[in-house]
C-alpha cells in the first residue's frame, strides 16, 4: 500500500505579476489542499520562507536567463545559498542562483525537480564553476531533456535537473535523444568528465 505524509507547501513565487500567485493559489484550491503559504517576492534578493525550509520535496521552473544583481551585490557572495560554489551567477543570467538557492533549501534527504533553460549546460565561465560544483559533490541526480513547445508561452526545448543531497553512488543518469545526448556529453566533457 502506498502512502503519503501530509505535507504543507510553501510556494515562493518571483514573477512580477500577481496572475502566478492567483494561478497556484487556484490549483491547490481546486486539489482541495488547504496546508499551504504562496508569497510573491524576489526568490534571490528576499526570499519567503525561512522559517520553513528545509524541504523533502521541490519542483521548481525559474524564470530563464533573467538579469540579476549577481556580483554587482557584494553581500550575494557571503549569503549561505551561494557561496558553497565559490562563484556566484552571472548578472546576466540568473538560472544557476535559482538552482543554488533551492539546493540550499533542499532537506538531507529530500529531492529537487528544476525545469532549466539549456544553457545552463554548456555556457562558460561562473556557470561552468557551479556545474562543477555540482557535480563534484555529487547533488546532480538526472538530467532529462524535454522536447520543445512543451510550455506555453516558450517555444524552447527544455531539461528537468534533478537534485539529491543524499545519493549513494557518484552517478548523475541523462535522459535524452541523440541531439540531447551529444549536448550533455559535451557538458560532462567541460567538467573534466568525459563519461558516457
Amino acid at each position: 500500500m502506498l502512502t503519503a505524509r501530509p505535507f504543507q507547501a510553501a510556494i515562493g513565487i518571483n514573477r512580477e505579476s500577481g496572475y502566478s500567485t492567483k494561478f497556484r493559489y487556484r490549483n491547490l484550491v481546486d486539489i482541495d489542499y488547504d496546508k499551504f503559504d504562496i508569497g510573491h517576492g524576489d526568490t534571490l534578493i528576499d526570499p519567503l520562507h525561512w522559517d520553513d525550509e528545509p524541504f523533502e520535496a521541490i519542483a521548481s521552473n525559474p524564470p530563464y536567463s533573467i538579469k540579476r544583481d549577481g556580483d554587482a551585490n557584494p553581500l550575494l557572495i557571503n549569503d549561505p545559498r551561494f557561496s558553497p560554489a565559490g562563484v556566484l551567477a552571472p548578472k546576466s543570467k540568473a538560472d544557476l542562483a535559482f538552482i543554488m538557492h533551492l539546493l540550499s533549501w533542499l532537506a538531507t534527504d529530500g529531492t529537487a525537480a528544476i525545469v532549466c533553460f539549456p544553457g545552463i549546460f554548456y555556457r562558460g565561465g561562473a556557470e561552468q564553476k557551479i556545474r562543477k560544483y555540482l557535480i563534484d559533490n555529487n547533488f546532480v541526480d538526472c538530467v532529462i531533456q524535454l522536447p520543445d513547445n512543451l510550455f506555453y508561452g516558450t517555444s524552447i526545448a527544455t531539461c528537468i535537473m534533478v537534485l539529491r543531497k543524499a545519493k549513494s553512488e557518484n552517478i548523475a543518469t541523462i535522459i535524452a535523444d541523440i541531439e540531447g545526448c551529444q549536448m550533455a556529453t559535451d557538458c560532462y566533457q567541460l567538467e573534466g568528465r568525459a563519461e558516457r
